[in-house]
């Protein structure tokens, strides 16, 4: 009996920590199909996830709709979206309470609130999410539901810094660059932008690139302003990526249309199909179309391996296709 009690006591525990590990094997499973986009077990595993009361899917799933178009099968449904982030917030997810903020700090799919707003990002960052503190801080700067406080403004978005927030340098950085609430300054806004795009942040990779390419402020160094708008292009920003596109298109091809660089000749074609796909405004997705198609046209031998970077190097994890 002692060897039969041992043997189900063993049974027990390891049901325990099977039923310890499932969640989050679910939850990777779940985040694996958003990745690799297969929507049925995407749908399947959160939507169990979510009758457990898991927070960290009810957060994916209010993504899937708050992306603009929606993301696949799930439709953009911004009241929805905003739904499952409070049911996150109310099971004292810092990220629930952050988007749901930004729900009510933008008026998208809940009425636009700042206190409410300011109220969950001090909840999330008191919970440890950078983002949250410079939100507020931008609050500060623009006057929302408060009066208008540089230094308080400048001294939240500085905390956020502290703990790694790329965007926080940015809006600081951005807002030394233009005089806006704080005084004009490059000497002041280059660290902060500096700091922002190393941290992965594409506006103010752009906005160093268009600094060094004009020569405002510093000398004119158009190597350092196109590694820029590639850092930026790269993080995801679509309007350097048009500017970096446009460059090596027009710097790679000698006066004879003959690639002087075919490695680069790809590198322009990329770039113009990103834009051509993901850039939001219609026109310039349209002329990098058919920028593409004219230059496929003229070096028919580099199409082939314009379609090997295509399918090997997605955009931020989006197909070219």
């Amino acid at each position: 009996m002692r060897g039969f009690s041992r043997f189900g006591a063993a049974i027990a525990v390891a049901l325990v920590a099977l039923a310890a590990r499932a969640p989050a094997q679910t939850l990777e499973s779940a985040r694996k199909a958003v990745e690799t986009r297969d929507w049925p077990t995407a749908r399947a595993e959160l939507d169990a996830l979510i009758q457990a009361r898991n927070a960290t899917a009810m957060v994916m799933l209010g993504r899937l709709h708050a992306e603009p178009g929606g993301t696949g099968p799930f439709a953009e449904n911004l009241a929805l979206a905003c739904n499952m982030f409070e049911r996150a917030a109310n099971l004292n997810a810092p990220e629930g309470m952050l988007l749901l903020a930004d729900c009510f700090s933008q008026g998208r799919g809940r009425p636009q609130d700042f206190a409410e707003a300011r109220r969950l990002y001090q909840g999330a960052g008191d919970r440890g999410m950078a983002r949250a503190w410079c939100a507020i801080g931008r609050q500060y700067f623009l006057g929302q539901g408060t009066a208008v406080d540089g230094s308080r403004g400048l001294a939240l978005c500085r905390q956020g810094s502290s703990m790694g927030d790329g965007d926080a340098d940015a809006e600081v950085g951005l807002r030394f660059l233009r005089g806006d609430v704080l005084t004009q300054s490059f000497a002041d806004a280059k660290p902060w932008l500096e700091r922002a795009a190393q941290r992965g942040n594409g506006p103010a990779a752009r906005e160093l690139g268009e600094v060094y390419w004009s020569g405002k402020g510093v000398p004119r160094d158009r190597v350092a302003a196109v590694r820029y708008f590639e850092q930026a292009a790269r993080a995801g920003d679509l309007d350097a990526a048009w500017r970096y596109a446009r460059y090596r298109r027009d710097t790679v091809f000698t006066s004879t249309n003959v690639p002087s660089d075919r490695r680069a000749a790809v590198d322009a074609l990329y770039w113009l199909t990103v834009v051509g796909k993901f850039h939001p405004e219609a026109k310039l997705r349209s002329q990098a179309e058919n920028e593409v198609e004219t230059l496929r046209g003229l070096f028919p031998d580099l199409v082939q391996l314009l379609d090997h970077r295509l399918y090997n190097d997605p955009f931020l994890g989006k197909p070219l296709r």
